[in-house]
C-alpha cells in the first residue's frame, strides 16, 4: 500500500485512510490528553506529512511506529508553538521504542474505568449492545421496551462514557 502511496494512488491513499484514521484519532487523543479539537489537528498534520514524505515500509509494525513518531514530533512543534514546556521523562519517552498499541491500551484503560462508574443497568446495556452484538430489537424484546428507547438510551450512555474517558485522558499526559 505504501509503495501505491508513493507512486500517487488515489485508491491507496483512501485504503490507508480507511485503515488508519481511527487509530491515528485514538492515538491523537491520548497524546492530546483527551483534547479533541488538538487530536484532530494532530492527525491532520500526521496525514499531512504522510502526504509529503511517504515511502515503502517493510511491514505494518514498522508503518505504524514511524505514524507515531511523527504523531510524536506533530505534538511537539504544537507545544513549542503554544510555548509549552515538556519534562524530560516525556523527552525521554520519545527515545524509547514503544509497542503499537500504546494508545490504544491508554483508551482502553480509560473505557473499563469509565465502564466501571456506570449503574449496573447502564453496563449491562452496553455489554448485551456491543459486546454482545445483540440487535435493537432483541434487546427491546427482552427489555419490554421499544427498539428506539433502547437506541435513545444507548446515545446518552455513550455520550455519558464519552465525557467520563475524556476526562481520563486529561489525567494522563504523554508530553
Amino acid at each position: 500500500m505504501t509503495v501505491a502511496m508513493a507512486r500517487g494512488s488515489e485508491s491507496a491513499y483512501r485504503e490507508f485512510y480507511e485503515m488508519y484514521f481511527d487509530r491515528l484519532y485514538r492515538h491523537g487523543l491520548v497524546l492530546a490528553s483527551g483534547d479533541e479539537d488538538l487530536a484532530r489537528e494532530l492527525v491532520q498534520r500526521v496525514l499531512l506529512r504522510l502526504v509529503r514524505y511517504v515511502k515503502e515500509f517493510e511491514n505494518e509494525r514498522v508503518l505504524w511506529a514511524w505514524l507515531k513518531q511523527v504523531a510524536r514530533s506533530c505534538h511537539v512543534d504544537w507545544l513549542r508553538r503554544e510555548g509549552k514546556q515538556r519534562t524530560y521523562v516525556e523527552s525521554f519517552d520519545e527515545t524509547m521504542a514503544t509497542e503499537p498499541d500504546d494508545a490504544d491500551r491508554e483508551l482502553l484503560a480509560a473505557l473499563e474505568s469509565g465502564l466501571a462508574e456506570l449503574e449496573a443497568s447502564d453496563r449491562e446495556l452496553v455489554n448485551v449492545a456491543y459486546f454482545d452484538h445483540w440487535p435493537h430489537k432483541k434487546i427491546a424484546e427482552s427489555w419490554k421496551t421499544t427498539p428506539k428507547a433502547v437506541e435513545s438510551r444507548l446515545g446518552r450512555i455513550r455520550q455519558k462514557l464519552r465525557k467520563i474517558v475524556l476526562e481520563k485522558l486529561k489525567d494522563y499526559a504523554l508530553f
